[in-house]
This record gives C-alpha cells, sequence and structure tokens, in this order.
C-alpha cells in the first residue's frame, strides 16, 4: 500500500476571527473571557486548517476482488420472495474456487449484512430513501474476512427504525414488528433464509430485534 504525503496549506487570513467567535458563542449563551478569545481563535483555525487539509485528500480505496468474488444474480428483492420485508437488496457472493475455501470455518454458510455494511457494487440503501444513489466501491473488511473464509454472502438486510418501505414484520408475531434497527438478521435467520447475518449495536438495534 502506498503513502500519500500532503503538503499543509498555510491560510494567511483565517475565517475564523475573534468577531465571528464572539457572534457564534453569544448564540448560545457561552461567553469567554477577553483573555482567552486569542487562544480559542487559535485552535479553532488550527483545526479548520487540519478539516480542510484532510478533505482535500484523495480516498483511499481498496479495489475489491471481484473476479475472485463476483456479484451474482443482483437484483431488487420481489416482493414475492421479500413477504416480511427482510431484504434490503439480493445478490450472492461467494468464491467460486472451492479448493480455496473448502476448509475454510464458514466453508458453505450464507450470510446476511446490515444495509450499511460496504459490497462494492451493490446499492448500499441505509434502508432510507437519502442514500438510494449510493453505491459502495470496496467491501467492507467483514466481507472479505466472510467470503475468505469460506462463507456466502447474500446481500444486504433491512433496517427497521428507518426502513424505508416500513416496520420489518415479525415472523412469529404478525401483528409486530421484529425490532431494530438490526431486524433483518433476526428475520432472516429465523426463517432460514441465511444462516447468519452481521449487524450493528450501538443502542439495542441487535438484542431488540433477537426477541
Amino acid at each position: 500500500m502506498a503513502l500519500q504525503t500532503v503538503s499543509i496549506k498555510v491560510f494567511e487570513q483565517s475565517q475564523i476571527t475573534s468577531e465571528v467567535l464572539q457572534n457564534t458563542v453569544s448564540k448560545i449563551n457561552v461567553k469567554i473571557r477577553d483573555h482567552r478569545i486569542g487562544d480559542y481563535t487559535a485552535a479553532l483555525t488550527e483545526g479548520q486548517q487540519a478539516m480542510e487539509t484532510v478533505m482535500a485528500m484523495d480516498d483511499f480505496v481498496l479495489e475489491p476482488d471481484t473476479t475472485r468474488f463476483p456479484r451474482i444474480n443482483m437484483h431488487y428483492p420481489t416482493k414475492e420472495e421479500n413477504k416480511l420485508d427482510g431484504w434490503a437488496w439480493k445478490v450472492t457472493v461467494k468464491n467460486l474456487n472451492d479448493d480455496e475455501v473448502k476448509n475454510g470455518p464458514l466453508y458453505g454458510r450464507t450470510v446476511c449484512l446490515k444495509d450499511n455494511v460496504c459490497l462494492a457494487d451493490v446499492p448500499c440503501l441505509n434502508d432510507t430513501d437519502v442514500f438510494s444513489n449510493w453505491v459502495p466501491k470496496t467491501d467492507a473488511t467483514v466481507v472479505t474476512r466472510i467470503l475468505e473464509a469460506g462463507g456466502i454472502v447474500l446481500s444486504a438486510f433491512a433496517v427497521s427504525n428507518t426502513a424505508a418501505q416500513g416496520p420489518i414484520g415479525n415472523p412469529y408475531v404478525p401483528t409486530r414488528s421484529a425490532g431494530g434497527s438490526s431486524s433483518g438478521t433476526g428475520v432472516l435467520v429465523a426463517t432460514g433464509q441465511a444462516d447468519m447475518g452481521i449487524g450493528g449495536d450501538q443502542g439495542g438495534s441487535i438484542e431488540e430485534a433477537m426477541f
């Protein structure tokens, strides 16, 4: 992996002046003592310069090996195959060379991904209309590790609490949702459509979807 070097741009005139600082903090009822204004202005200016330097850099994108792990039968799920709305998008990704993965710990196991995990060339919706046109250019690390371990990725499951198509159905109690936000894992594993799934939990997103 090549390292990129970037020359830091030094701004001759900062957009953050003492006047801008005082006007800003006054809007949130915060008062900065006069002898500290210079310190805060300097610190914010350095932060701004660092941010703009980083924003000007090219993103490093690891090119996925779509020859080794091709995307097969990618499509938006029909209602017939998505009765509980557990799928956000469908595709099959696996290593077609069994000799490379037949001894892997996940060999032959199917794994679904939460609809915020990058899978190159497959739309990542975050299950909301806001990201309807975003297609990742690389695979998340967890995706690569699953595939190298012999697993079969079945693409994205829906995210209940932001679902553009509405709540994810509960396979056991039709009048209830499957919880959220990692609801797709609960639904697809419970109904036998996937052996396991990758979710994410910052505040109950996995626990609620499992019960």
